[in-house]
């Protein structure tokens, strides 16, 4: 299934071509918004592929929209160099602009350790 998946991300764009009302219409269903320029369609492609390559970028939390050559990401990642990795890899062959909107969002079991710290000191403080 990777190597399928792999295949697909490097097609070339005549390929993309004979398939792209599915490849849209896949996006669509994912919440997804891509614009009417077909460059746009060949632009979300690339970038989803991007994704996929990228290390330690999970592909499936990030959702990708493009308008007008400007790609917008949306989503969370769990720490700020997964959002810097993904940014980067967004850059791909023709893209004017790259929003980033993704959250950092840590898991595990430190998580909270630092709002807790934060609310204890807190409660000390009115105390007093």
């Amino acid at each position: 299934n990777a190597n399928a998946n792999a295949r697909n991300w490097n097609m070339s764009r005549e390929e993309y071509n004979k398939n792209e009302s599915s490849y849209r219409a896949e996006a669509k269903g994912k919440g997804e918004t891509i614009g009417q320029d077909l460059e746009d369609g060949w632009i979300h492609f690339k970038v989803r592929g991007a994704l996929a390559a990228a290390s330690d970028v999970p592909s499936t939390g990030i959702s990708v929209d493009v308008e007008k050559k400007v790609v917008t990401l949306r989503g969370t990642v769990v720490t700020k160099e997964q959002k810097a990795k993904a940014e980067k890899a967004a850059h791909v062959d023709g893209v004017a602009k790259v929003v980033d909107k993704l959250e950092v969002k840590p898991t595990g079991p430190n998580t909270n350790v630092g709002n807790a710290n934060a609310n204890a000191h807190g409660a000390a403080n009115k105390k007093g």
